[in-house]
């Protein structure tokens, strides 16, 4: 793509061709291509259907010609949570649910809990994430406890 947008931005015509998923291009294709673009994927996986070549090769244009900035926080109004927010968060939960038994039986419970982290760990969570789950987990126990 780095080739295609050059030859753009000097005026000329790009295009990309794809063949049939089951059989690719005809040779006579690919004799008149000025180039062919390969993908370096995973020798265990070598193949990819005609869809994702698609979509993959729309990506890398997009990533060639505009700036894409990776992550967007404007929406999130509110910073990414430290992992000690991320992990005071979990022990919240560990608690919480410690206390109405939803780890059972008892010989499960520390791998139940290592999932649970694991969880939290792998979810991108703002700051504002972290106080609206701590708020939920308030609420559910005033519910519980009223009278």
């Amino acid at each position: 793509m780095t080739q295609a947008r050059a030859i753009h931005a000097a005026g000329g015509k790009v295009a990309v061709i794809f063949g049939p998923e089951r059989a690719g291009l005809e040779n006579d294709d690919i004799a008149r291509a000025d180039a062919i673009i390969t993908v370096p994927v995973n020798p265990d996986f070598p193949s990819l259907n005609l869809a994702q070549s698609v979509l993959l090769c729309a990506y890398e244009w997009r990533r060639q010609t505009t700036e894409v900035v990776d992550i967007r926080m404007e929406f999130a109004r509110s910073d990414f949570a430290s992992a000690i927010e991320v992990e005071k968060l979990a022990d919240h939960y560990e608690e919480k649910l410690d206390e109405i038994g939803y780890f059972f039986p008892e010989t499960k419970a520390a791998g139940m809990k290592l999932v649970l982290r694991n969880l939290w760990g792998r979810l991108p969570l703002t700051r504002a994430d972290v106080q609206l789950f701590h708020g939920i987990l308030r609420q559910m126990q005033r519910w519980r406890d009223r009278p």
